[in-house]
């Protein structure tokens, strides 16, 4: 089974990487859940303490205090992320926490997007996501994968819209 044509087209064309193995490469091992790398607010009391602390960053500053007591102000870059992620928690809303550059399985990156392994083959041969080859393995990098999985949600976002938006009107022209 492959994507229709015209999800095909609103899709970008990733092509393919090849790159060696090596230790320094921020790979999951085939033991890694994909689950791991997403940080959940799972109870209300969790959900309430990062409320507590996003209201703490309110004042547009923060100050990390290390085990030694010496204090060093969190940049701004940083600050606003760690705003972002709190915002985020604090709504109950997972948040993936990972270097872009770490690589996952085949089956991992089926795991992440919520489809088959054999459909996600498809869509490597398809080119609708980059593969990162290995001497031994095919690799997918997260941020592709993460990406995919945004541009996929848009487009059946939009489709939606389009679908209602069609009923809505045929509704109307039925007498």
């Amino acid at each position: 089974m492959s994507l229709p044509r015209q999800e095909h087209d609103q899709l970008a064309t990733p092509q393919s990487h090849e790159i060696p193995d090596s230790e320094n490469d921020q790979t999951m091992t085939d033991s890694h859940n994909p689950d791991d790398l997403v940080l959940h607010a799972a109870t209300e009391e969790q959900r309430e303490q990062f409320a507590q602390l996003a209201r703490a960053l309110e004042d547009k500053s923060a100050w990390l205090t290390g085990p030694d007591q010496q204090e060093v102000q969190v940049p701004p870059e940083f600050y606003g992320l760690l705003k972002d992620i709190l915002d985020k928690l604090r709504k109950g809303q997972p948040f993936t926490v990972a270097p872009s550059d770490t690589l996952v399985t085949t089956q991992q990156a089926a795991q992440l997007l919520n489809v088959t392994r054999e459909f996600l083959n498809h869509l490597i041969v398809d080119k609708q996501i980059n593969i990162v080859n290995t001497r031994y393995h095919r690799k997918i990098r997260l941020d592709d994968v993460l990406n995919l999985r945004e541009r996929r949600y848009k487009l059946k976002q939009s489709q939606l819209a389009d679908l209602m938006a069609f009923a809505e009107e045929n509704e109307q022209a039925v007498p």
